[in-house]
């Protein structure tokens, strides 16, 4: 071989060895640095080909997590099983395959995935399983059943049998009322067991048929799909009418698609639903907040913030006044003490002096005639704006696409302008006339506004959120307030016009929601119209409902405030940096900081895992049937805490 061709393949050697060996030692200090790390966290795995779609799912699981304070770090499913499953379950007490995102597993790791689960979970790990994980090889071919089937005791991959036929439109129905209470579903969510939408009824989703392996027990199953009748019942205007008649009775095709179970010293939680994409792409994630924060608080009992101030219920008293009619309404509110100045409500508002059509003088006229009406509010709350300008003109426009993103920012800022002009402060929060937000340009232009908070269609059922659309976070500063429902219907025209309930069936479903808020130290939005109270003779349920609130306000329970007041608590609570560093003997030490206060912050610290704690000038102390609570009630801007640990826990 000649000299000149020997060190031509020296240098090709090089050329290549020398970018394989960066790698591994590359490989080898982020598996040291990996494994020395004491931090309690949550892994969110992901596979080894990452598609734009993948990375939009996995975004919306991150963004779910930073929302409900989790510690989180992403990792390959091939870096995953490099670590020690022992070792490992003892600062990660969860791991979560999202779904899509781990969807093709290389057939060589089929075996040493599932030895490292079963050994995780052996270990007192905790393994969640969403929808289609590792049901095709490299090739992208489906195996004949999914890889984690035998450990979840559910086959979720059925198309290499039944081909087209394995993936339906399914309605969710919760097994019973322990099941919904699990996994905190609402009571208003729920219609016959059935998850229900706004409007809509039960909702239909995709979903995948699965089998049952031998051995699954049904206590171990929390939710079915049902297949049979969707065409049926969603063809109807009202689910109410024809329940028994097309689902009660004729529920055919069942399959499980929430499993729950112990395995080993952990548990296992298998989903047969799309979260991450129904919350990035189809304006819907609650499912995937409450199921995922059920296996991560209630089951792996994972050290967490809480998003609510001062770690209390939090409840929005949401109205929307967009007619003539508020120089009765507003009057008659105060006179009847529907609003007082200990509970501030929301109050948004069509400013202008038209609603059907230019000229027809049946709008509020916020800066006109009916002025001195809009300033009785202030000492009861927060005033937004509702559509703009007008109410019905103007979703009409919007809907039909006569109003561009210019007219439709131009409006919005002229309501705001005239709101501002009474209050004396800048409108943060909004709420789109009759639900219309064409997205992404409606948060766009809120954003453009200097605006926080908008009431939310979406999500239904779910805590104040961050919005995706086409598989992007829109705005990091735009904190969404999903409406909540009873059912299918939200305000009080609804529950009269569509579901004739009397005044203590409504205020039990409004008692619900309170109660629901305080248990979960959870935030949610009721609304209505404030004509609705008289009109629809709702003045003895809003008495008492205001009544109740009041008093749960004053146990220091609830905390009854306006979208804007909780968006900007949120958007602090965001901002906070924090980590839960465990030691031998199990304490933890909390690494917290935000460079506009802890003031609000509360952390939750599992009773299983720590003592309880001594108080502090810096904190109270709250204690929850599964955690303590540290409430920072001082001017800290950051903080170290040590919390002694119970033998046998992290780290130990």
């Amino acid at each position: 071989m000649k000299k000149t061709t020997v060190i031509f393949v020296l240098l090709l050697v090089i050329l290549i060895a020398v970018p394989i060996i960066y790698y591994g030692l590359n490989r080898v200090k982020e598996y040291e640095k990996f494994s020395k790390d004491n931090s309690i966290s949550v892994l969110l795995v992901y596979g080894s080909s990452q598609t734009p779609y993948d990375e939009s799912i996995l975004s919306a699981y991150k963004s779910a997590l930073k929302m409900d304070g989790v510690p989180f770090k992403v990792i390959s499913y091939s870096d995953l099983i490099s670590f020690d499953p022992k070792s490992l379950s003892k600062n990660i007490p969860a791991v979560i395959f999202p779904d899509s995102a781990d969807e093709e597993f290389p057939s060589a790791m089929d075996s040493s995935i599932k030895f490292w689960a079963e050994n995780y979970l052996n270990n007192g790990g905790n393994i969640a399983v969403v929808y289609n994980v590792g049901i095709k090889n490299k090739e992208g071919l489906y195996l004949k059943k999914g890889v984690f089937s035998k450990i979840i005791g559910l086959n979720y991959e059925l198309y290499s049998k039944i081909r087209d036929k394995s993936y339906v439109a399914a309605l969710l129905r919760f097994k019973n009322q322990r099941s919904m209470k699990l996994f905190n579903i609402p009571k208003g969510n729920a219609m016959d067991g059935f998850l229900s939408g706004y409007m809509y009824g039960p909702l239909a989703f995709p979903m995948a048929y699965t089998a049952a392996v031998p051995g699954l027990k049904g206590r171990d199953v929390y939710a079915y799909g049902i297949e049979s009748n969707v065409k049926k019942i969603l063809k109807f205007p009202s689910y109410r009418e024809v329940k028994d008649k097309y689902v009660l009775k004729n529920n055919i095709k069942k399959f499980p698609i929430v499993v729950l179970k112990k395995y080993g010293r952990g548990h296992i939680l298998y989903v047969d639903m799309q979260l991450g994409y129904l919350k990035a792409y189809a304006s819907n994630g609650f499912l995937m907040r409450a199921f995922i924060k059920t296996f991560l608080f209630k089951i792996a009992k994972m050290p967490h913030l809480i998003y609510t101030p001062y770690g209390k219920g939090g409840l929005i008293v949401n109205w929307h006044i967009e007619n003539y009619l508020v120089s009765k309404s507003i009057p008659y509110m105060i006179k009847n003490r529907i609003i007082r100045k200990n509970l501030k409500d929301s109050f948004d508002i069509s400013a202008g002096s038209f609603e059907d059509r230019p000229g027809d003088g049946r709008g509020v006229d916020a800066c006109g005639k009916n002025r001195p009406y809009i300033k009785m509010l202030l000492p009861y709350g927060t005033i937004g704006t509702d559509g703009g300008w007008t109410h019905n003109y103007w979703y009409r426009q919007v809907l039909s696409g006569k109003y561009d993103e210019s007219q439709m920012y131009a409006l919005i800022k002229k309501n705001n302008k005239c709101l501002q002009s009474i209050s004396g402060y800048r409108i943060t929060e909004y709420m789109p006339a009759e639900g219309v937000f064409p997205q992404p340009v409606s948060t766009k232009i809120l954003r453009k506004l200097g605006m926080i908070a908008t009431y939310y269609t979406g999500s239904i059922g779910s805590g104040p959120t961050r919005t995706f659309w086409s598989g992007k976070l829109i705005s990091r500063k735009v904190i969404a307030f999903p409406v909540s429902i009873d059912g299918d219907l939200a305000s009080l025209y609804e529950l009269k016009h569509y579901g004739h309930m009397s005044n203590m069936q409504v205020l039990s479903w409004q008692k619900s929601l309170v109660n629901y808020c305080i248990k979960n130290r959870a935030i949610r939005l009721w609304y209505s119209h404030p004509y609705d109270i008289w009109i629809y003779h709702y003045t003895k349920a809003m008495k008492l409902f205001t009544d109740y609130i009041e008093k749960k306000q004053n146990e220091g329970k609830l905390l009854v405030r306006p979208m804007a007041y909780f968006a900007k608590f949120i958007l602090k609570f965001l901002k906070t940096k924090y980590s839960f560093i465990s030691s031998k003997g199990g304490s933890i030490t909390l690494l917290i900081k935000n460079k506009e206060g802890l003031k609000g912050i509360t952390v939750a610290l599992p009773k299983n895992k720590i003592r309880k704690p001594d108080g502090s000038v810096a904190y109270t102390i709250d204690e929850g049937k599964n955690y303590y609570y540290i409430i920072f009630t001082g001017d800290l801007h950051e903080d170290t805490i040590h919390f002694s640990g119970i033998s046998g826990t992290y780290g130990s």
